[in-house]
């Protein structure tokens, strides 16, 4: 079905049946569409916020992890074997 017939179909449809339209979403006034754009740039803020805190954890432990292994090493003798 071509989109011409559909959009033939789908008038038919709305002029015979008053019901039609009742489960679309209404419009959103230009006020509602500013606060939903609100909502959806803090949701998008607070999740950055929650992945910065986690990367940067996550970057300290390594750090702390590698400073750790680097004492290990400097604090453990060293061994050497000659073979003969």
């Amino acid at each position: 079905m071509g989109l011409q017939e559909r959009l033939q179909q789908q008038k038919e449809e709305a002029k015979n049946n008053p019901e039609y339209g009742a489960t679309f979403k209404n419009q959103l006034s230009k006020d509602e569409k500013k606060v939903r754009r609100k909502q959806i740039l803090a949701n998008i803020g607070a999740s950055f916020c929650t992945l910065s805190t986690w990367l940067m954890l996550t970057c300290n432990w390594q750090a702390l992890l590698q400073t750790n292994r680097t004492q290990e090493r400097i604090l453990q003798p060293k061994l050497r074997f000659h073979g003969h």
